[in-house]
């Protein structure tokens, strides 16, 4: 995982695209007060191992502060500290509502993240609906929209940066 430490870890906001992940790192890069941005690159996010310290490895951007570095490590692998918010954004699309709901897995309280999702026109076809994923946004809102309109949206189409 490709991880982005703000100066004080207040939240964690999961990345699914690259290029949404570096735009939002770029547009972050001289503020204090964001949430810590992790690169998920897709399904690989919601491995059971993830949670292992053998079944997944940490890179951090530029040089991180070792007490915000600690924290992290602390809530990702033990589930200790405190309850930081935590949201996954995403394309709008099954596929990634069933990353949400494998992150939901080792991740319990993680969210879509609201200010990311705007409905488009974009369709993707050949995707298997999840469900449910267990986060009440995307099963009360963005899943019965994606059933009803049938189109999606790719993550990097909407990024209107973090006053969103």
């Amino acid at each position: 995982m490709n991880i982005h430490l703000p100066e004080e870890l207040e939240g964690i906001l999961f990345i699914e695209n690259l290029d949404s992940y570096t735009r939002a790192v770029t547009q972050t890069s001289t503020r204090t007060q964001h949430p810590a941005l992790v690169y998920c690159a897709g399904f690989r996010s919601g491995a059971q191992r993830v949670p292992q310290h053998a079944g997944v490895s940490l890179h951090y951007h530029e040089a991180s502060r070792t007490t915000v570095q600690k924290n992290l490590e602390a809530w990702w692998f033990e589930g200790s500290g405190p309850d930081y918010p935590c949201s996954f954004w995403g394309d709008l699309d099954f596929a990634s509502m069933g990353i949400l709901k494998a992150l939901r897995q080792r991740f319990p309280r993680i969210e879509a993240w609201q200010p990311g999702y705007a409905p488009s026109s974009a369709h993707k076809q050949e995707q298997l609906d999840p469900g449910k994923t267990g986060c009440t946004y995307a099963d009360k809102v963005l899943l019965p929209a994606l059933r009803r309109h049938g189109l999606c949206v790719d993550q990097e189409m909407i990024w209107d940066g973090w006053d969103a």
